[in-house]
């Protein structure tokens, strides 16, 4: 994915600029990743300047290097655009990798996306514990992760549970807050 715009002003530095049209995040996330800058096609570092009618080129097609194995699957897509994916993940799968356990929703992601010849620079946007199964939202690239970024925290997650014994209703709701367990990854009731 291509990220373009055209330069304002005279005499502004790139890095200036570039503030003007992206968020704060989106740039660090650039310029922690090296991702290529171009000016009228030339790769531009951000301190030089700029002039009124360059076009601005945030090439995000760039991928990151991946230290983990990819896991071919027989990934099942509810939704795909050039931004985003949403996929199922199945119960007893990570949704990223550990150094115990390396195999993971996200690495069959990648492989899926290394197919298709797309980038493989994803953000799993809401992950599932490895025992919950349900709709995986993943940004294909960073400016989509930038994009929904501000709404991101404000999305409401809800889990259908399966239980047995008997109770006192036939239907009802749980609401609860969950911790980090002290003891490791799991989540804990907050009492």
């Amino acid at each position: 994915m291509r990220l373009e715009f055209v330069v304002n002003k005279d005499n502004e530095r790139l890095s200036e600029e570039l503030k003007l049209h992206i968020s704060r995040r989106l740039y660090k996330n650039i310029r922690s990743k090296k991702t290529p800058i171009f000016v009228n096609g030339v790769e531009r570092l951000t301190y030089l300047p700029v002039e009124k009618g360059d076009i601005i080129t945030i090439d995000f097609s760039k991928n990151r290097e991946i230290n983990w194995d990819i896991y071919e699957s027989n990934l099942k897509v509810y939704y795909e655009d050039d931004n985003y994916l949403v996929v199922y993940k199945r119960e007893n799968l990570l949704s990223i990798p550990t150094k115990g356990d390396p195999h993971s929703l996200f690495q069959e992601v990648i492989y899926y996306l290394k197919n298709k010849n797309e980038s493989t620079d994803i953000s799993i946007l809401n992950r599932l514990d490895k025992e919950t199964r349900g709709l995986v939202l993943i940004a294909k690239n960073a400016y989509a992760t930038s994009l929904i970024s501000p709404v991101h925290e404000h999305i409401e997650r809800k889990y259908l549970a399966l239980c047995s014994g008997l109770y006192e209703n036939d239907e009802g709701r749980i609401v609860n807050k969950i911790k980090k367990s002290d003891s490791g990854n799991k989540r804990i009731y907050i009492g």
